[in-house]
């Protein structure tokens, strides 16, 4: 008899774009995602797998686009048309705010695709292998919201509910799966320990009596306990995530037991460049020399996405247009300013009173407010074109 294999994944986050992305760029991002979901099918499909297993966060957003529920239905269909069993549970993104509403996975599970097992409330399911014949008991534990109360309340809940649902016996089973998108206490969130995070957290000894845990919601792959793994995003997300190693887990049965390996994707660089502290423009001077040289120093710039920190002056502007044209000659594929501005220590006295009119009150917001993000042509068109609009106000009434 075959051995049972899974492929346990998490946190695609379809839809996740850098700010800023143009629309003709998004194809080509959203690419990105697509051919690590072709790689963790071909993988599934090569491995022999039973199950593949997704922990949450398929979604970035709630209400994904006709084109991401395409993406990820076609996904699906590309596994379950295979005798692939697909389970999968809502994440942090995949849940509305309304209790009441329901979300657009729940709607693709209603259809009843066939192998295609989805749920938004905590549950258990029995599942036979195709290929294996094996049995597993799936404990499905999606994203839950914490209590308006209090952080201990919220922890007792999530608790209670862990217990409940991974001691709950329905039928004879040859293994264990526990489904969860959540964080347990001995996981690290952005290099710090998950118990110094306002966010809830439960302690791992909850799974102790469960054969595997695949985990979904941190975006950083780790084993916070030997059967206890977060498989990490598929993709980086943000700059947190830049140097994370990005991949999937597969399962197989070993010895009576079931033993993992983690599988690397290569995916598109993130870079902040400095990767420490902010880079000093000066006030005067070759802005672009400065950026060039930079750039050149730097590893890996070419498509990939990056995060420019810089520090400036108060008042001083930054020709977004000189940017642009240098990203482009180094082959930068998005980019995005991070902007530390330096106040002066007297503060300007203000040139507006009472007596100041709404279009005058107008030009000084935008002014301070688009003061030292953007090039002064653009900041004057911002204003001339909210005057226009201020001035039809006046006139309708």
């Amino acid at each position: 008899m075959a051995k049972l294999r899974l492929l346990h994944t998490a946190d695609f986050h379809l839809g996740a774009w850098p700010v800023g992305l143009p629309l003709i760029k998004r194809n080509i991002r959203l690419k990105d995602f697509e051919d690590q979901l072709l790689k963790i099918k071909n993988y599934a499909l090569e491995y022999g797998c039973d199950f593949l297993v997704i922990a949450g966060d398929i979604f970035h957003t709630v209400k994904p686009s006709s084109l991401l529920l395409d993406t990820f239905a076609r996904f699906v269909y590309s596994l379950t048309s295979k005798g692939v069993s697909v389970v999968a549970i809502a994440g942090t993104h995949d849940k509305p705010k309304t209790e009441d509403t329901p979300s657009y996975l729940k709607a693709l599970s209603d259809a009843g695709i066939p192998l295609f097992h989805f749920t938004e409330e905590p549950t258990v399911i029995y599942l036979k292998g195709r290929v294996s014949g094996r049995v597993v008991k799936f404990s499905m534990i999606p994203y839950t919201p914490p209590s308006t109360l209090d952080r201990n309340t919220s922890r007792s809940r999530m608790i209670e509910v862990v217990r409940g649902v991974v001691a709950k016996e329905e039928c004879s089973y040859d293994y264990s799966v526990a489904v969860a998108h959540l964080i347990v206490d001995e996981a690290y969130v952005k290099g710090l320990p998950a118990t110094m995070l306002q966010e809830v957290s439960i302690p791992v000894s909850l799974f102790s009596g469960v054969d595997y845990v695949c985990l979904g919601h941190i975006h950083r792959h780790q084993a916070p306990s030997n059967n206890v793994v977060y498989s990490g995003s598929i993709e980086r997300i943000d700059f947190d995530e830049e140097d994370d190693v990005k991949g999937f887990v597969l399962i197989s049965e070993d010895g009576g037991g079931l033993e993992w390996v983690f599988k690397e994707l290569p995916c598109r660089p993130m870079k902040s460049i400095p990767s420490q502290g902010f880079l000093d423009l000066p006030a005067e001077g070759s802005v672009e020399n400065i950026l060039e040289s930079t750039l050149r120093s730097s590893r890996d710039v070419r498509d990939a996405i990056i995060r420019l920190r810089v520090r400036i002056g108060e008042g001083q502007h930054i020709a977004f247009s000189s940017i642009e044209d240098i990203m482009n000659r180094f082959r930068v594929f998005h980019w995005v300013l991070d902007i530390e501005r330096v106040r002066s220590s007297h503060p300007k006295p203000s040139r507006y009173d009472r007596s100041s009119t709404i279009e005058d009150l107008f030009k000084k917001y935008v002014s301070d407010l688009l003061a030292g993000t953007l090039d002064s042509v653009f900041a004057e068109n911002v204003i001339s074109e909210g005057l226009k609009l201020l001035e039809a106000g006046s006139s309708e009434d």
